[in-house]
């Protein structure tokens, strides 16, 4: 009797494992593929969050502006700075420190008026500013008091400074430097503008 043959034939020993290694390449490319999609939208994320962090730096309501000093003589190690400073935003804050590398301490001071007509100078904790308004150091009033000059402020160069508020956190600036009988940041500006000429 002649034997029945099978329809079909089952695969040699090879041709399972061609299969089985076959199939473990699709699985490796699959995942591959979910890999890269995983790091391209991480990578996305990323670059979002980076923007949105560089937005907000950008959008700091505090506004230095118009800062400037008097030059000192040789000898004299204090000095002061004085500026405007803009609140844009819709809470009032408070300046709360300042720094610089011009002077070992940088504090808040005010000259105040005594009864007997002469002038005092005080240490003030902070100077708040308004939400949407402004405040102006200047001669006879607020100002950043320097104490301990690295060395004497020189007319045309600049101060750089560093503001600390209570809730838009650091500011930097700098304040330029005029003749020692400078009397606002005009007159600073263009006497600074003068000693670094040519």
């Amino acid at each position: 009797m002649t034997p029945i043959q099978p329809a079909f034939s089952l695969a040699t020993r090879p041709q399972r494992k061609s299969v089985f290694f076959t199939t473990l390449s699709c699985l490796a490319l699959a995942a591959a593929g979910t890999a890269s999609a995983s790091d391209t939208t991480s990578d996305a994320a990323t670059a979002t969050a980076a923007s949105a962090t560089t937005e907000t730096a950008t959008a700091n309501p505090m506004t230095p502006s118009a800062a400037w000093a008097r030059a000192t003589a040789p000898g004299i190690v204090t000095g002061a700075i004085y500026l405007t400073i803009t609140n844009t935003g819709d809470i009032p804050d408070d300046l709360l420190s300042a720094s610089s590398p011009a002077a070992a301490t940088v504090e808040l001071h005010r000259h105040l008026m005594r009864a007997d007509g002469s002038m005092a100078m005080v240490h003030v904790e902070k100077l708040a500013i308004p939400a949407h308004g402004n405040i102006t150091c200047a001669p006879g009033g607020y100002h950043l008091m320097l104490f301990n000059l690295a060395q004497p402020l020189v007319a045309g160069t600049h101060i750089p400074l560093l503001l600390t508020f209570a809730h838009a956190g650091t500011v930097t600036t700098s304040a330029v430097v005029g003749d020692i009988a400078a009397m606002g940041f005009a007159e600073a500006s263009a006497s600074a503008t003068a000693a670094s000429a040519p």
